[in-house]
């Protein structure tokens, strides 16, 4: 069955014209913590991801962004890649304060040489799901009622793969 039952494109799907509600200023603004997660692919999509914190939401995290190369798109080197996600954080006119990769020491170093250094994520894929399953339900913060994770909808590859993503059959108590 799928992983994320509770994602739903009308609650957690931001469309760009409400962004404003997001980033009142049309981008992160300093007090925010931006961060990047990158899936380095292999046989899967290179990802990276821009999220960030949102204070003035009770920090809720907000995917902003995301870059998504398959090897149906054509070669591209890890520098190549490295250049593209700092010529897009700077068109968000943001930093990252920190980037979690799911680790591979070898494209670690590469990345960091071409000037986007990361830190191994945690290879805990159930407790990853759970945090994205928990930060989905929806909360009652007294005057509103919503859930502590959204989604751009410029994130067309993230949305799609949230809402296909499934427990394999050979998963047990799920």
């Amino acid at each position: 069955g799928a992983v994320y039952k509770t994602f739903s494109r009308s609650t957690h799907v931001v469309p760009v014209e409400r962004e404003g509600e997001f980033f009142p200023q049309g981008h992160p603004t300093p007090d925010m913590q931006v961060v990047g997660g990158i899936d380095w692919g292999g046989a899967n999509p290179f990802v990276f991801l821009w999220a960030v914190r949102l204070p003035h939401m009770d920090n809720a995290w907000y995917i902003f962004d995301e870059l998504y190369w398959t090897n149906t798109s054509g070669t591209r080197l890890l520098k190549d890649h490295a250049e593209a996600i700092k010529e897009r954080t700077r068109k968000w006119k943001c930093g990252l304060s920190r980037v979690w990769a799911d680790h591979d020491p070898t494209d670690a170093r590469e990345m960091a040489s071409c000037g986007v250094a990361s830190r191994p994520a945690k290879k805990d894929v159930n407790m990853g799901i759970e945090a994205v399953q928990r930060a989905m339900k929806v909360h009652d913060y007294g005057h509103v009622r919503r859930p502590h994770f959204f989604v751009s909808a410029r994130c067309e590859n993230t949305i799609r793969e949230l809402s296909a993503y499934r427990w394999s059959s050979s998963t047990k108590n799920r």
